[in-house]
């Protein structure tokens, strides 16, 4: 099988679309199954291998840890600020600073790129693509977080037709790769295309949209717009607010959230080492950097390249800046916490064996919580286990070391000992 078939059935995909615009007899398409949106392949496949050769899971395994993790992880840094859009227009109505709204607004103002490619509303009912923007286009609706999956055919597709049109890419780093894959493949100049690369812990599929329909806020009503980050209520760092066709709202805690993510995560998040998308020009995060935090909200971004350090030169005015360390950023993105994900990824790539397992219980548990999105009652299996989890609570909570990982020791009133790391709990097995 010499398509992304292999992927598909490997649990590998993330659903970016880049292989649909990649394959050449236009064999691909994206169909739902369940609540994921996956490559379908049909009869006139010639299994060309077009679209594994620009999907970024293809060779995700090819890690080389020769180096340090944590720089491996940075990827190539020239600069590190916390920014914050001085138009507070831009800012209220961003998930965090308002950085990229503002840095496409003012590119496109000066006519330096033509168009950018952005997600534009929050009706989550079929899958989110990008869209075409130019420097007349309404930016309200292309801001806040998404967390879900999103198609990027129709901006690889335009990229092929207009090949000396300078476009402005958003994208996260999974996304970002293939689109980079496309660019080669289809032979464009790289010099045309300025990279927004998102930071990103963990991706989505709709079953989380499912989820909150079934909430109880939510029985009897029908949802117009889901925002999963909303600074309205509360301000940074955001709450859910879900909108309904009868003009009625609600903003939930961002805990609930937080919570449920690992239930929707795809599974290839698990081997993700990309959190901060090391092959954009300029990557963009949340500020945690506790000296730059406030509740307006503030982005982290990373100057990679000759061409990010120019535009940012370029836009810089528009922002409060300061100037951080990479070891601040690192630190704050809790990047050494993916180590986990290296562990799960070796597990992936060599199967399960002596050597390895001491890491298997979180891989075990991460992969479980994954089949609970299964039920149809969604809200209510996932409320059960998560009062499951809880009923876990512990009185004494120590935290220690383990293969480079923060570690919670805890004891429960029974006098037994659990740990956990990532919330994920688990048994040390004593060595014989």
């Amino acid at each position: 099988m010499n398509n992304v078939n292999r992927i598909k059935q490997d649990n590998l995909c993330v659903q970016c679309g880049v292989c649909l615009a990649a394959c050449p007899r236009k064999c691909i398409s994206m169909k739902k199954d369940g609540f994921n949106f996956c490559p379908e392949i049909s009869d006139d496949c010639v299994n060309c291998g077009i679209c594994l050769n620009v999907c970024s899971s293809t060779k995700m395994f090819d890690f080389d840890l020769s180096e340090n993790f944590e720089q491996i992880m940075a990827g190539k840094v020239l600069n590190v600020f916390s920014v914050k859009s001085s138009d507070k227009t831009v800012l209220k109505n961003s998930a965090s600073g308002g950085f990229v709204t503002k840095v496409v607004q003012e590119l496109l103002n000066k006519s330096m790129y033509d168009f950018a490619f952005l997600l534009k509303g929050y009706d989550y009912d079929v899958q989110l693509e990008t869209q075409i923007f130019d420097k007349n286009s309404d930016f309200s609706q292309s801001q806040k977080s998404r967390y879900l999956t999103v198609s990027h055919a129709q901006t690889c597709e335009y990229m092929f037709r207009n090949p000396d049109k300078k476009i402005i890419i958003v994208a996260t780093g999974c996304a970002l790769n293939g689109i980079l894959n496309f660019i080669k493949l289809k032979k464009l100049k790289r010099e045309n295309y300025l990279f927004l690369g998102l930071f990103c812990d963990k991706t989505m599929n709709y079953g989380v949209v499912e989820y909150f329909r079934q909430h109880p806020v939510s029985i009897g009503k029908n949802i117009s717009q889901l925002f999963f980050k909303d600074k309205r209520a509360g301000g940074w760092p955001g709450n859910v607010r879900i909108e309904y066709d009868d003009g009625s709202f609600v903003d939930l805690p961002n805990t609930s959230r937080m919570e449920v993510k690992d239930y929707f995560i795809l599974e290839r998040c698990l081997y993700c080492l990309d959190k901060l998308n090391r092959n954009a020009d300029i990557s963009i995060g949340d500020n945690y950097i506790e000296k730059c935090m406030d509740s307006e909200g503030a982005n982290s971004i990373i100057i990679r390249s000759v061409l990010g350090q120019r535009v940012f030169n370029e836009v810089k005015k528009c922002f409060l800046v300061e100037e951080n360390t990479l070891e601040d950023l690192i630190l704050s993105q809790r990047i050494k916490d993916k180590k986990l994900n290296l562990e799960f990824a070796r597990f992936k790539k060599f199967g399960i064996n002596s050597e390895n397992n001491d890491f298997l219980s979180f891989y075990q548990e991460a992969l479980r919580k994954r089949e609970i999105v299964q039920h149809k009652d969604l809200y209510n299996s996932i409320q059960k286990d998560l009062s499951l989890q809880k009923q876990k609570t512990l009185t004494k909570v120590k935290k220690v070391k383990f293969c480079g990982l923060t570690i919670f020791k805890k004891k429960e009133k029974n006098k037994k000992i659990y740990y956990s790391v990532l919330g994920i709990p688990f048994k040390l097995k004593k060595k014989s």
